[in-house]
């Protein structure tokens, strides 16, 4: 998996792999960070604490959560001094 992040402005016209990805999600970075939390989930019949992401209906966690929390951890700073209008584009997994 290799992330890639960049600016966009929201409204653009995606063409995704329908067999790599479920949906594609426009979110604003405060969007995001504000729905920060260790939750508890249950994966296979297994209950699990790990980072979450829920904006609206959109619950990201797993390697998606996890790559958001490094991002945020170098970008915080910057995320201060940008307008609060930001968003980040990103492609959910369904395959």
């Amino acid at each position: 998996m290799y992330p890639f992040v960049g600016l966009i402005e929201p409204g653009r016209t995606w063409t995704p792999s329908l067999r790599e990805v479920s949906e594609v999600l426009e979110l604003p970075l405060t969007a995001l960070l504000a729905g920060y939390a260790r939750r508890r989930l249950i994966r296979r019949g297994v209950p699990i604490r790990t980072d979450t992401y829920l904006v609206g209906d959109h619950l990201i966690w797993g390697a998606t959560a996890r790559i958001l929390a490094d991002l945020f951890d170098r970008i915080g700073p910057l995320l201060k001094k940008r307008e609060r209008g930001a968003r980040v584009s990103g492609m959910v997994g369904g395959a």
